[in-house]
């Protein structure tokens, strides 16, 4: 992949993320880049660094990327929006 240039963190925070019961780490949150090709590219990261246990999503072009931002449901942040695109449980997340 070239390199990519960046967007956004999507929802401006971080915090500790987990999928399947692991953890993927502390300071996480999505982050969005563009690859040159019209491809909007978004990877887990944390404390800035990509999760390699996590592939990145790619939407094809800002129209895509956009429209799921806007489909963000009300009530819950764009950070958590974007660590549920990885499937990722926070601590903000209520489980009962």
């Amino acid at each position: 992949m070239k390199k990519l240039k960046f967007v956004e963190i999507i929802g401006k925070a971080s915090t500790s993320a987990w999928r399947s019961g692991r953890l993927l780490g502390h300071n996480c949150n999505a982050c969005a880049y563009e690859d040159g090709k019209g491809r909007v590219v978004v990877k887990l990261e944390s404390n800035s660094s990509p999760v390699r246990a996590v592939k990145p999503v790619v939407f094809d072009g800002d129209d895509a990327y956009e429209s799921w931002k806007e489909s963000c449901p009300d009530g819950i942040s764009m950070l958590l929006h974007g660590l549920r695109l990885f499937s990722c449980e926070t601590s903000f997340d209520v489980n009962y």
